[in-house]
């Protein structure tokens, strides 16, 4: 019997590969460093300091921060609380961005932030009136509560209103509606008291952009009539304003307007109205003074 060589060829193979010691591929490789920022998140005091680093390469580092009265940052990565409020610390290496959020928290307690918020108060014939100023070296967040009390010193009502940002130095405008029952009767009361709470907490937030508003007037023949202008980079989504009027220096009467979603760079006017006394006609006032009371956007 003869064997076919087609037959033979592939047995012989066979037979030799069984008897050879498969030798093990290998590879041997070097796995690229992971670049990282030390820390992502932090949060300092007024005055602290701490510093960041990149790790993963030896390529040049370049610090920036995204603003510099908040927190700024050496090129060594030494990064200086100044100001309440949140920033981001951004370390640039070769093209690729690492940041860190950083929160910087007033040195000041809510207690002796509060001590720096002087106020006056006015009855209307619709409530109280209360104007805030923030004596505060930095912006604040406030929550204003009024207390009525009844002749026996019990407390008949309570209502507050929490102020989103107050500008260090500036003004805010708080009304309050006079208590009423469940029978939308007005709630007799012998006095009443106004408490101001700084929260400390809450100021880096909310930006405010009271400072990039300007409003300019002119006196029309029903009213004050105001231009508003949005000279930030953002539309504002909603600016507050509360117009005060004056006769010998005492306020008389006040009116409030919101002009929504301002576009950057942007003006609109708008009309105050004169307020009525109680017989239903205008107020009589030398003097007038529009406030921004809050402008900030929803972004």
């Amino acid at each position: 019997m003869k064997w076919s060589k087609k037959v033979i060829l592939p047995l012989s193979l066979l037979l030799i590969l069984s008897f050879v010691t498969p030798v093990p591929y290998t590879h041997n490789y070097v796995a690229a460093a992971t670049v990282r920022i030390s820390k992502t998140k932090i949060t300092m005091g007024v005055g602290e300091t701490t510093t960041l680093n990149v790790s993963g390469t030896k390529k040049a580092v370049r610090w920036a921060t995204g603003n510099k009265k908040v927190a700024t940052v050496s090129s060594k990565g030494l990064v200086t609380a100044k100001s309440a409020g949140i920033v981001t610390i951004t370390a640039t290496v070769n093209g690729e961005k690492y940041t860190c959020k950083v929160t910087v928290k007033s040195v000041l307690t809510s207690e002796q932030a509060t001590e720096n918020i002087q106020y006056v108060t006015q009855e209307t014939n619709d409530g109280l009136i209360v104007i805030l100023q923030n004596d505060n070296t930095l912006d604040v967040a406030t929550e204003v509560k009024v207390v009525y009390y009844g002749k026996n010193g019990d407390i008949v009502s309570t209502d507050n209103y929490h102020i989103k940002t107050m500008k260090s130095g500036g003004l805010a405008v708080v009304d309050f509606n006079y208590p009423r029952n469940k029978n939308n009767k007005k709630i007799k009361y012998d006095r009443f008291e106004i408490i101001p709470t700084v929260t400390m907490d809450s100021v880096p937030q909310l930006k405010s952009y009271v400072n990039e508003v300007s409003v300019s007037s002119t006196i029309g023949t029903d009213g004050i009539i105001a231009k508003v202008t949005n000279n930030s980079n953002v539309t504002l989504n909603e600016i507050d304003l509360i117009i005060l009027y004056y006769s010998n220096n005492i306020l008389v009467g006040y009116k409030k307007q919101n002009v929504n979603n301002l576009k950057s760079k942007k003006s609109k006017k708008v009309e105050f109205a004169i307020p009525l006394d109680n017989n239903n006609y205008d107020i009589l006032y030398d003097n007038y003074n529009i406030i921004i009371n809050e402008a900030y956007t929803l972004d």
